[in-house]
């Protein structure tokens, strides 16, 4: 996706979804695979994000580039308990 293409779609989706959005576009990982991941499987310092096992049960490391991790940044601030992001029915 270019640049120009996610603005467009980031104007036209609500910015409470924005993050989400941003997490799934820039490490190519599904929405409910946003909200598995626990604190361990995330390496802020190494800057990569580790799926013990995905959609097809293979494992799956994902870099995580500027963009994604301040994605990461604005959902961590809602998450509570051992999940890194917020409950998945909060936006």
């Amino acid at each position: 996706m270019s640049d120009e293409e996610e603005r467009a779609l980031l104007q036209e989706t609500d910015p409470r979804f924005h993050p989400h959005l941003l997490l799934s576009t820039h490490t190519g990982i599904r929405m409910s695979e946003q909200h598995s991941l626990g604190s361990p499987q995330v390496d802020f310092t190494l800057q990569q994000l580790c799926l013990p096992r995905t959609k097809n049960g293979d494992s799956q490391d994902a870099p995580l580039n500027r963009t994604a991790l301040d994605a990461f940044g604005r959902l961590k601030t809602e998450a509570d308990g051992e999940f890194v992001l917020p409950d998945a029915e909060s936006p």
